[in-house]
C-alpha cells in the first residue's frame, strides 16, 4: 500500500521494512551516506522531550555499519537531495515524527505496529532466510551476539520443524559421499580384529 502514502511517508516505511534501522538512525540519515547499493549508518537523532538532538555517531561503535539496499528499496531512495533524508537541514522533532506516523496509520493499517516492530520483523526474516547469525548481528548493529538472538530473533516454528529434515538431508549427503569412496582394504590385523580404512 506504499502508493497510498506521500513520498516521505513511503520512504520512511520502506527504510523500516528493508533495512532494520532504528527510528533514530533513519531520522539521522544523511543523503551523502546513501550510495547506489548501500547505506552507511553512522548518525542518529535522539529526542529530549520534543527537542531533537542530532548525534554524528551512533551510541556504540557497533552501531556504525553498512546495510545493503535491496531492489525493493531502490525507488524510494532514487531522488537524492542534500542534508538529512528527513528534514533537510533540521532533524524531525518528536511531534513531527508522531504526526507522520499517525498520517501513515490513517492511510494504511499498521495493526498497531511501532517503528521498532519493523526492525524486529526484518531481523527475524533474515534468520528465517538462513542468513548466518554473525551477519545478522552486524546488520542489527549490536555488539553482543546473544542480545541479537535473545531479543530480536523469533523462534520460527517452521525452522524448528525443518531442523530435523535439514539434519537428515545433511547426514544423507555425508553418507552418500562415504559410499562413493574407493573400496576398503585391510590396514592392520591384530589378534582381535582387522581394521580397514579407505584405499588411497
Amino acid at each position: 500500500h506504499l502508493d497510498l502514502l506521500s513520498t516521505d511517508e513511503a520512504r520512511m516505511i520502506s527504510l523500516l521494512c528493508f533495512t532494520g534501522m532504528r527510528r533514530g538512525e533513519i531520522l539521522g540519515l544523511k543523503w551523502e551516506c546513501i550510495t547506489d547499493d548501500s547505506i552507511t549508518v553512522q548518525a542518529e537523532v535522539l529526542f529530549d522531550g520534543n527537542t531533537s538532538v542530532f548525534n554524528e555517531y551512533t551510541k556504540s561503535a557497533s552501531g556504525v555499519r553498512v546495510i545493503p539496499i535491496p531492489d525493493e528499496l531502490q525507488p524510494y531512495l532514487a531522488d537524492r537531495s542534500e542534508g538529512l533524508v528527513f528534514g533537510g537541514d533540521k532533524p524531525y522533532t518528536q511531534s513531527k515524527f508522531a504526526r507522520m506516523w499517525q498520517r501513515i496509520g490513517k492511510k494504511i493499517d499498521l495493526h498497531g505496529a511501532t517503528p521498532h516492530v519493523f526492525r524486529h520483523t526484518y531481523l527475524t526474516m533474515l534468520a528465517a532466510s538462513d542468513v548466518d547469525p554473525k551477519t545478522i548481528q552486524a546488520l542489527a548493529g549490536h555488539a553482543d551476539f546473544s542480545f541479537t538472538f535473545n531479543r530480536y530473533i523469533d523462534k520460527d516454528r517452521r525452522n524448528i520443524m525443518n531442523a530435523g529434515k535439514q539434519f537428515s538431508e545433511r547426514v544423507g549427503e555425508l553418507t552418500k559421499s562415504l559410499t562413493h569412496t574407493k573400496p576398503l582394504e585391510p590396514l592392520k590385523t591384530n589378534a582381535l580384529r582387522t581394521i580397514s580404512v579407505p584405499a588411497n
